[in-house]
């Protein structure tokens, strides 16, 4: 139940019982949590798994792109580094399919790159890491045109480096601008 408070305003709305500290009855919350799972990845603070030097597939990324053209279908999907996949399209889908002539030709990997630009881009992933060769790009007229497909919708295929902070014993540890030496200050 609320009551109506007298202001000098006017009434205003008051809830009735007690205003827990940091609820949004008593204002603004005087610290703010962020609880979204990839805030240190979008900020290029969070680790990379690096892996072993001599695994055939590099786990250095946050985000990778998986390209499979098979006889029948055409799909791809964008996978977390712990293994979770995030976003997916394929020439199996019905939406997908109603628009192609054929499932496995150049036209279906292109129509498929842009579905999956979109829905990686309607998740909030902008760069991913899409692992391929030169030599697999000229060889394949279908990956070749996957990729073109995913960079005309806005994805960059190729993650940011992570920032790895220098330990705190290195002599080219950057300082902090918010500390000055004294020696400078005095000098």
């Amino acid at each position: 139940m609320s009551a109506l408070v007298p202001r000098a305003a006017g009434l205003v709305p008051r809830l009735a019982g007690p205003v827990r500290p940091g609820s949004t009855a008593a204002g603004a919350a005087p610290t703010f949590v962020n609880k979204n799972p990839r805030n240190l990845e979008r900020m290029r603070l969070a680790r990379k798994q690096e892996g072993w030097r001599l695994e055939p597939e590099s786990r250095m990324y946050w985000h990778r792109a998986v390209f499979e053209a098979t006889n029948r279908h055409t799909s791809a999907h964008v996978e977390h580094q712990a293994g979770r996949r995030l976003a997916s399209a394929s020439s199996r889908e019905l939406c997908v399919r109603r628009h192609l002539f054929s499932a496995v030709d150049v036209c279906a990997a292109e129509a498929v790159g842009r579905v999956l630009a979109r829905r990686c881009l309607e998740a909030g992933i902008t760069e991913l890491e899409f692992p391929t060769t030169e030599e697999q790009l000229e060889r394949s007229n279908r990956l070749r045109s996957f990729v073109r497909a995913m960079e005309e919708e806005g994805l960059k295929l190729q993650e940011p480096p992570a920032i790895k902070p220098e330990p705190w014993w290195s002599k080219d540890r950057q300082q902090k601008p918010w500390h000055v030496p004294e020696e400078e200050v005095v000098g």
